[in-house]
C-alpha cells in the first residue's frame, strides 16, 4: 500500500478534524507500506483524545519519509495523544527523513501530556527514527513509549541521527527525548543526535526546565545493548528557578545502558540527575564514573537556536536536508572526533555525509 503526495488538513489550526492518516490493522497485518510527500497539518482533536497527525497501528515493514507534519494536536487535554508521527503495535517500521513541529496545545496548555514530534509507542518493535527534524512541539521531539501492548514487548529500537530545536517548550513530557513509561525490555539504541533548546519556560504551567534526556516512572534495568553514545545536549533553557534542564533525568536510578561519548553543554545546568543523586557539575559527573570518553564544551553550531521551519517540497523530496544547517559544527568544535563508532549505524549522518571511524558527536557525524 502506498500513501503517496497528499496534502490533509482541517480547516484551521484549532480544527478537531483528527489524524491525517490513520492506518489500523486487527493484529500486525497490514505489510508492505509506504507513507511519503505528504503534508499533514491544522489537525485538532477532541479533548479526551489520543492520536497523531500520522500513525501506524498493526504495520509490518514501512517506510514513513520526507512528510511535513505540522500544527497538530490543538484542544487535546488528555495524556496518549497527540503526536506528529505514531507507531502502535507495528514491526519494521522506518521513520525518515521527515520534519514535524508545532504538535501542540491551542490556544494553550491546560492539562494533559504528550504532543511530541514522534513515538514509537507500545509494543513497536525492530523500527528506527532516523534522519528527522523536529523542533516546537510542546512535548518531546523525540519519544520511547516502551510499553508492552497487545503481548508485543516493545524493541529493540533504534533512534540515531535526527535534530531537535526547541521541543518540550511547555514541559509537557520533560524531556527532549523521553524514554516512559519503564526501562526497556529489549534493546533502545539512541545515538548521534543532536538536541538543542534556549527557550525560556519560567512562565510555563509546570515548573522548573525540560531536561535532556528523560527517564521513566519506576527503577529497572535496560534490556542489554541499550546504548546512548554520540549525542549532543545544548541546554540553554530557563525554568521557573532560572537554571537550565537537567542532562539527564533519571530520579529512580534507572541502569543497564551504556552511556559513552556524549557532549553536553549549557550555563547554570541544573546538573545530571541520577537516583537519589544530583551531580551538579561535569567534573562531578565524570567523577561518578557512569559514562565513559563524555565531553563538556560548546559545540560550535553554526547557528544555534535558528533552525526555523525549512522550505522544502515534500512532493519532490528535496528535503528537509540540508536544513537546518544550524547544527552543522564549526572548525575546533570540540565534538569533532570525539565520538564513538557504532556498529550498524546505517552508513550516513543527518546531512547525507559518510560517518567515518572516528566520528563526530552529534548528527553532523562526517
Amino acid at each position: 500500500m502506498q500513501i503517496l503526495n497528499n496534502k490533509l488538513h482541517g480547516a484551521s489550526v484549532t480544527s478537531n478534524a483528527g489524524p491525517g492518516i490513520y492506518g489500523w490493522g486487527s493484529g500486525v497485518n497490514i505489510t508492505n507500506v509506504r507513507v511519503e510527500g505528504n503534508t499533514v497539518y491544522n489537525l485538532g482533536m477532541a479533548a479526551q483524545s489520543t492520536g497523531a497527525g500520522l500513525t501506524a497501528n498493526g504495520w509490518d515493514g514501512a517506510v514513513i519519509q520526507r512528510n511535513l507534519v505540522h500544527d497538530i494536536g490543538a484542544n487535546v487535554t488528555s495524556c496518549g495523544g497527540a503526536s506528529g508521527i505514531m507507531t502502535y503495535t507495528s514491526n519494521n517500521v522506518k521513520i525518515r527523513h521527515n520534519e514535524v513541529y508545532k504538535v501542540q496545545p491551542v490556544p494553550g496548555y491546560t492539562a494533559g501530556c504528550d504532543w511530541d514530534g514522534i513515538d514509537l509507542d507500545g509494543g513497536t518493535t525492530n523500527s528506527v527514527v532516523e534522519y528527522n527534524y523536529t523542533h516546537d512541539n510542546a512535548g518531546s521531539g523525540l519519544l520511547a513509549y516502551t510499553s508492552t501492548a497487545a503481548s508485543r514487548v516493545w524493541g529493540p529500537n533504534t533512534y540515531r541521527y535526527n535534530v531537535s530545536e526547541n521541543d518540550d517548550w511547555a514541559n509537557a513530557q520533560g524531556g527532549l527525548f523521553d524514554v516512559v513509561p519503564n526501562a526497556p525490555k529489549k534493546a533502545l539504541s539512541i545515538y548521534g543526535n543532536t538536541f538543542f533548546t534556549n527557550k525560556d519556560q519560567s512562565a510555563n504551567k509546570r515548573t522548573g526546565a525540560s531536561a535532556c534526556f528523560m527517564f521513566g516512572y519506576a527503577a529497572g534495568t535496560w534490556a542489554s545493548g541499550s546504548q546512548i553514545k554520540d549525542n549532543i545536549c545544548y541546554m540553554a533553557n530557563k525554568g521557573t528557578y532560572g537554571k537550565t534542564g537537567q542532562l539527564y533525568y533519571n530520579p529512580n536510578g534507572q541502569t543497564g545502558m551504556t552511556l559513552s561519548n556524549n557532549l553536553y553543554y549549557g550555563t547554570n545546568t541544573g546538573g545530571w540527575r541520577w537516583g537519589g543523586t544530583t551531580h551538579a557539575d561535569f567534573a562531578a559527573w565524570k567523577a561518578a564514573g557512569l559514562e565513559s570518553g563524555s565531553v563538556w564544551g560548546d559545540p560550535l553550531f553554526t547557528s544555534p537556536g535558528a533552525g526555523g521551519v525549512c522550505s522544502w517540497s515534500p512532493t519532490s523530496g528535496t528535503g528537509p536536508q540540508p536544513c537546518p544547517q544550524a547544527y552543522t559544527l564549526k572548525s575546533g568544535s570540540p565534538a569533532s572526533k570525539a565520538g564513538t563508532a557504532v556498529s550498524g549505524n546505517g552508513g550516513v549522518d543527518y546531512y547525507g555525509t559518510a560517518i567515518p571511524s572516528t566520528p563526530n558527536i552529534g548528527a553532523d557525524a562526517g
